[in-house]
């Protein structure tokens, strides 16, 4: 996130700078309820859904069942993720949840939910994961996916911010949580 106008004040009056380095990158699912004969998006789609201009998933090939779209709060690194890819959103049709957990209480029982998701999956809970369609080809929403191709377009960017510039050593092990070999760490913890 910006700095706020009373962190960036206390950075200018103590002649201080802001150092923020990548340290992992996680996808941002999008999970539909298991009966729901769809298993992949695209971007007109999902534009169409947030928009509120989609509003059955008989649309989708699935039963004609009411779309409900769960969001995280604006600003949360899921929403971000979807904001930077659509270029922002003017306004957007979903069920507003203030935490993940929260989201997947809400969502529980309504076959119709699409979920944009940002934490790690151990148990869906009666919900799968979405392909994001691209052409022909369907990308898979994982971890693989983020680190050995980066076509998954949602993801969260993990960042460590510090006020002193890093060093070599720490510059070498923050380059190598960034490798795949690091976030494969990363994603395992």
């Amino acid at each position: 996130r910006a700095l706020s106008p009373s962190e960036s004040a206390f950075f200018a009056a103590h002649q201080l700078k802001l150092f923020t380095y990548p340290i992992a990158h996680y996808p941002i699912y999008l999970l539909v309820d298991d009966s729901l004969a769809v298993d992949a998006l695209d971007s007109i789609g999902l534009r169409r859904i947030l928009l509120g201009s989609a509003t059955s998933w008989q649309e989708f090939g699935s039963a004609d069942v009411p779309i409900t779209p769960y969001a995280p709060l604006p600003g949360d690194g899921a929403w971000n993720a979807i904001e930077y890819f659509f270029g922002g959103l003017d306004s957007v049709s979903a069920v507003v949840c203030s935490t993940n957990v929260r989201m997947m209480d809400m969502a529980a029982g309504d076959p119709g939910a699409l979920l944009i998701y940002g934490l790690k999956l151990q148990d869906a809970g009666g919900f799968k994961k979405l392909s994001w369609a691209a052409g022909e080809s369907r990308i898979q929403a994982n971890a693989k996916t983020i680190m050995d191709s980066l076509r998954w377009p949602f993801m969260t960017t993990f960042t460590y911010a510090t006020t002193h510039m890093k060093s070599d050593v720490a510059a070498g092990f923050l380059t190598f949580w960034v490798s795949n070999e690091g976030q494969k760490m990363v994603m395992r913890e």
